[in-house]
Formats: C-alpha cells, structure tokens, sequence
C-alpha cells in the first residue's frame, strides 16, 4: 500500500508539473491525465531518480552530501542535490502543512452549521456556506479591527480554504 500511494502522488505531481508546462489550449490540458504517455514517462524518470537516491548512488555516496542532509533544511537539500523530477516532488511533499488547524477549523464551521436544526441541509449546501463562512472570515482581515502584526493575509488563506479546496 505504501508503494502505491507513492507512485500516486508522484503520478499526480508529475501530471501537475505536465499541466503546467502545457501551453496549448484548454481543451488540449484537459486530455492529458494521469495515464497520458508524457505524465508517464515524467513518472518513470522520477520512479528512476528515486531509485537511485534509495540505493544510494551517484552524488548520495559523497560524506558532504550525507552531512548536509543532517543539518541543512530538508527542502533546500532537495533542491540543491536532487534530481529534477523528485526534487519538484519532495519540495511540494515538504512544503504542505503537518498540522490538521484548518480541516479542524472547518469541521468546526461544518458542525455549526449542519446542526440539529438545519439537519436537511445537503453535503453540497453545506460545504458553500463554510466556504462563504471562511471567505467572510478572510475578507473581514482587511478591516481596521486587525493589524498588520495579527493579519497574514496568506496564513489566513492557507488556514481557511487550506481543506476546502476552492
């Protein structure tokens, strides 16, 4: 099970990373999926690459390289000894939060709202107004009630749509 969820969020980093070097029209980035021969073969190289980082080979053998993984920040350590495919994988792993504070807080809001009064409320209904709960919560930053020192206008975004996924 573990081999295969990394082969899935490396499939799906690698259909990202195909998207985004896409330039043609909309309905040309919509064809390409997971299964499209250009993300596969973007996933064989990154399969490859970490292949060899696991069996220790190439640049992974020299001391320095080993010493610096202990005491350099991981995503830098990436970035400078890693190979292009999985270094863009590992950056994106090590950049997502390891803290549940956003889905807890919509969990939140979504209690709220589908209470025992509003149990008729479908999934979908719902959902939108957590998502306007948490836009209102977001917009109400640029108000006079906060500061620059309490107001991180990206930390605001990131803790509130963080789960939602608009």
């Amino acid at each position: 099970a573990t081999q295969e969820g990394l082969i899935t969020i490396v499939e799906r980093m690698c259909l990202l990373d195909v998207l985004v070097e896409s330039k043609g029209p909309k309905a040309t980035m919509r064809a390409i999926t997971v299964d499209s021969p250009e993300v596969q073969s973007r996933v064989a190289e990154a399969m490859a690459e970490f292949a060899r980082y696991r069996a220790r080979k190439g640049i992974i053998t020299k001391a320095f390289v080993r010493d610096n993984a202990k005491t350099m920040p991981p995503a830098q350590w990436w970035a400078i000894y890693g190979k292009p495919h999985i270094c863009r994988v590992a950056e994106r792993v090590l950049a997502q939060p390891v803290f549940a504070s956003a889905e807890e807080r919509n969990w939140s809001i979504y209690c709220q709202i589908m209470s025992k009064v509003r149990n008729r409320l479908g999934h979908g209904v719902a959902d939108k107004l957590v998502y306007c709960h948490a836009l209102k919560r977001n917009m109400s930053c640029n108000t006079t009630c906060y500061t620059k020192d309490t107001c991180n206008t990206r930390w605001h975004l990131v803790a509130f749509f963080g789960s939602v996924g608009r």
